[in-house]
């Protein structure tokens, strides 16, 4: 008896919106917003809850039709970056160790001072310089972070309950940002923009 093995073709790869800038997200989602039968001003909308105020998943945006979540959903993807363990010190800086999809960690630290909250990201991770003086030389480079990666660990503070309102962001976690500028760059500006963090 043959059996027949029949394959489905993969549809198109899901759109990642928090790895693009805001003002090219909120296009992109206007127009499939058209496309779908909905108002342009969805996008707007959308985008709203990307950094701004950050929802952890379509079905959370509440504002947008149910239909819509479920369309946005199938198409695009806002990926979380994964709380693997948190510790507090005395003097209440909190250190979070974030695993990224492909199982690599990444480190993320947040210093109390008044005020202001700074957070220390990372851009990569590992390091490729070796540093005498560093932990994070030692355990050698593995990878270059992506921009929805740099920028998220902002937002996953965002997230939390209760959230941390950031005031400061200084690129001092794992990596050398400049190696990995082509990311960075792009991150400084979801980081500035209005319609982003808004730092």
């Amino acid at each position: 008896m043959t059996q027949k093995i029949i394959q489905r073709e993969a549809g198109p790869a899901k759109q990642n919106l928090l790895n693009m800038l805001p003002s090219d997200a909120e296009q992109l989602v206007r127009d499939f917003a058209v496309r779908s039968g909905e108002k342009p001003f969805r996008g707007p909308q959308v985008v709203k809850h990307l950094w701004e105020n950050p929802a952890e998943s379509f079905a959370a945006m509440t504002d947008l039709p149910i239909a819509f979540r479920n369309l946005l959903a199938e198409h695009f993807t806002i990926p979380r970056l994964t709380l693997a363990m948190r510790q507090t010190s005395n003097d209440g800086t909190e250190k979070f160790l974030f695993r990224l999809d492909d199982g690599e960690f990444i480190e993320t630290v947040a210093i109390p001072e008044g005020s202001r909250l700074t957070l220390c990201i990372s851009s990569q991770a590992g390091c490729a310089l070796q540093c005498a003086f560093c932990a994070t030389g030692a355990m050698g480079f593995t990878r270059n972070l992506q921009m929805f990666e740099i920028a998220g660990q902002v937002r996953e503070m965002k997230l939390l309950d209760p959230p941390k309102q950031v005031t400061n962001v200084v690129f001092m976690g794992m990596g050398e940002p400049l190696m990995n500028w082509r990311a960075v760059d792009p991150t400084l500006t979801v980081l500035n923009s209005a319609s982003g963090l808004g730092i």
